[in-house]
């Protein structure tokens, strides 16, 4: 009976031991998955700060452009072909109408 009882006391102390030395494994693989963890969400962080400030940067340079409607507004301002042709033609008769250098000499 008494070797029974060594036998058991023997057998606890084992799975005590088994069993702090499996606590501590798991402590460490808590350890190491909170540090992993951690550096991820500090790449993260700096991804996602990295992709605000590329916003805003395209945030400001789209407010630079101009709108369709402002091209728009330009483009209607701007004369026609038929409009160019009459003013450089208005111009020709200006131009042939003025005096030359041999008038002028005359």
């Amino acid at each position: 009976v008494d070797d029974h009882i060594e036998r058991l006391n023997a057998d606890m102390h084992d799975m005590q031991s088994l069993l702090r030395s499996l606590q501590s494994e798991q402590e460490h693989e808590i350890l190491r998955v909170k540090e992993a963890t951690n550096a991820q969400k500090a790449s993260l962080r700096e991804q996602i700060e990295a992709h605000e400030a590329a916003i805003r940067d395209m945030d400001k340079e789209l407010r630079l452009k101009a709108s369709v409607a402002d091209v728009e507004a330009v483009l209607d301002s701007k004369a026609g072909v038929e409009e160019v042709n009459q003013a450089l033609s208005q111009v020709n008769q200006e131009l042939e109408s003025r005096a030359t250098v041999e008038d002028v000499k005359t």
